[in-house]
């Protein structure tokens, strides 16, 4: 009967999981925990047990160890059987019917050739056995490729918390469309899709013997393995007034980002918008799972195309300070297809397949009329009013309010963590410096009324302080110096004086970017 239990199990699982597992393997093994040597007499016992005389022919003993360390021999195995067989009625029957109890995993017996008669110990063996829980039970062992272990009650349990781990990183309608290997069509409209998924590690359930504190009982206890691996510590986090769900990821620093929260947070989390109830206590652990999961998805997005700098024209037959407009710029637009690689939910890069430029590029040109270089110098000094993002691929981890005091938005660079960062508009540089907060930092006087700030560069700007930059000219390398959980650049927008004096404001900078 217990084999065919087993039968249909693999079965089951083959059937179920072929299309993300196909190297899965279904087993039954039984190690036998006996080896045979020659007796010396010599091995000291944990249990005091004499040796009673010194035969004329040898016979077999039952040697039982824990470890290298001998506990006794046996002088009946039908004492170990019997005793088996009790706490297998006493202590597993009733959670693990219809199979079997068997030595703990690090117990061990050793038959030898022996002239000794040892005295008779048999009940202060199986004493010894019952006080320190030196049992197991026969169950099912999970072994992945990367070398973890976990016993579990039930296969089909692992089944349903595999499952349910998966859906961290890949969404229900997409799990099951993959399952009956149906391939999407390609996006058309703008948004994104999944594509594949796979597990980098194969697994093989197996027969193994484990103590019953060893294994997981339910599809809960597996869960919270495959997504923390071995006695990892969980992590809350306290809601606090105007706390939001982005917000309380960025300020967990444990590096999740909001949808992982959600995943993490089940029955709890539902979105990224979801009002937050102060006092309200979220896990914050990041994932230490002994799984890799993969997900490929197909991204299409319209992208902004930015035209080259404002280009002047130095021209003495027109009046000092007249400008003229030769060419207007234009703001291009193109269509881009990506195929996006998340590894358990964090982006790890990103390949462009097409692209569809739907509006061209035009660079501003303009004639200035000035009479010295000085003048020319002064009079294209300034910007233009209309701010540029101030990286490419811009990705958006926390926005203007996404917690308490965040007057800001912060910006990655998705496929290029540690790319350059570019002057939104025209200006002079007015700081150049270092604070423990904002790290190495940009400020830039537009001479329009507006100042940017650019936070966390991963160096000191080579930009000296009074310089004046392009619109799009390279400032700094983004990066994560300061109070920062990961590479980005932390970006304000300020009116009415310079950033961080009296009468001095900051503004949503999605007012001026278009978020």
């Amino acid at each position: 009967m217990k084999n065919k239990l087993v039968l249909v199990i693999g079965i089951f699982l083959s059937v179920v999981l072929a299309y993300i597992f196909p190297a899965m393997e279904q087993t039954k093994s039984y190690d036998t925990a006996i080896s045979y040597a020659q007796d010396t007499g010599s091995e000291d016992t944990l249990l005091v047990q004499k040796k009673q005389e010194i035969l004329s022919e040898p016979h077999i003993v039952s040697k039982i160890y824990l470890k290298d360390q001998l506990i006794g021999v046996l002088t009946n195995e039908e004492t170990l059987k019997n005793t088996l067989k009790e706490v297998y009625k006493r202590d597993y029957e009733v959670n693990f019917p219809n199979t079997e109890v068997g030595l703990g995993e690090d117990v061990y017996i050793v038959q030898e050739q022996s002239y000794i008669k040892y005295q008779d110990i048999d009940e202060e063996i199986m004493n010894y056995l019952s006080n320190n829980n030196l049992f197991s039970i026969l169950t099912n062992k999970v072994q992945f490729s990367n070398g973890a272990v976990i016993y579990v009650k039930n296969a089909e349990d692992f089944v349903n918390a595999r499952e349910r781990f998966l859906l961290n990183f890949i969404s229900k309608g997409a799990y099951d469309a993959l399952k009956l290997n149906q391939t999407p069509t390609a996006l058309t409209t703008f948004g994104e899709q999944e594509l594949s998924l796979e597990v980098l590690e194969k697994m093989t359930i197996t027969q193994g013997l484990a103590p019953q504190n060893k294994i997981l009982m339910t599809d809960d206890d597996i869960l919270e393995f495959l997504n923390y691996g071995y006695g990892t510590t969980k992590t809350y986090y306290t809601v606090k007034p105007y706390d939001t769900v982005e917000g309380v990821a960025r300020q967990a620093r444990t590096g999740i980002d909001a949808q992982q929260l959600i995943s993490i947070n089940p029955g709890v989390l539902k979105s990224e918008d979801q009002v937050l109830s102060v006092g309200q206590k979220l896990n914050v652990t990041y994932f230490n799972s002994p799984l890799t999961v993969v997900v490929v998805k197909e991204r299409l997005a319209e992208e902004i195309v930015y035209p080259e700098p404002t280009k002047y024209i130095y021209d003495n037959t027109l009046p000092a300070g007249r400008r003229v407009v030769v060419s207007k710029e234009v703001i291009g637009k193109r269509n881009v297809r990506y195929y996006d690689t998340y590894t358990n939910g964090i982006l790890t890069s990103g390949e462009e397949v097409s692209s569809l430029t739907t509006v061209q590029p035009v660079q501003e040109i303009i004639r200035v009329g000035v009479y010295n270089e000085e003048d020319y110098n002064e009079i294209i000094g300034g910007g233009s009013g209309q701010f540029r993002w101030p990286v490419q691929n811009p990705r958006i981890t926390c926005r203007w309010g996404c917690y308490a005091g965040h007057q800001a938005i912060d910006i990655q660079n998705r496929y290029n963590l540690y790319g350059n960062c570019y002057a939104s508009d025209a200006g002079v540089v007015i700081k150049n410096s270092y604070d423990s907060i904002g790290g190495y930092s940009i400020q830039i006087d537009h001479g329009n009324g507006y100042y940017t700030y650019y936070g966390h560069f991963r160096e000191r700007s080579a930009v000296k302080v009074g310089a004046h930059v392009e619109k799009g000219q390279m400032i700094g390398k983004i990066g994560a110096t300061g109070y920062a959980t990961g590479p980005h650049v932390h970006f304000e927008v300020w009116v009415g004086g310079r950033p961080y004096t009296s009468g001095a404001r900051r503004i949503n900078p999605c007012s001026v970017l278009g978020c």
